[in-house]
């Protein structure tokens, strides 16, 4: 389910990774935060179901948490 999950948000997670290249370094890092935030989404919102996953819900939230830590100034790694 969780890979479902990730395959749908691909595209999005790639457009990130370009847009906030100074958080993380490696690929290692980004996949390892892209998967911590999604599952602490899915949790977060009891999500147990394609038809529960909102993919622009999802974007947002993740846009807002980076940009949570770009204003506090810390490093996401």
């Amino acid at each position: 389910m969780l890979q479902k999950f990730y395959e749908r948000a691909f595209v999005f997670l790639k457009l990130v990774e370009q847009e906030y290249a100074s958080l993380c370094q490696s690929c290692a890092e980004w996949e390892s935060l892209h998967l911590r935030f999604l599952l602490y989404y899915l949790i977060r919102f009891r999500i147990k179901s394609d038809k529960e996953f909102c993919l622009y819900h999802f974007q947002t939230a993740y846009r807002l948490y980076l940009d949570k830590f770009l204003l506090e100034g810390t490093t996401l790694n």
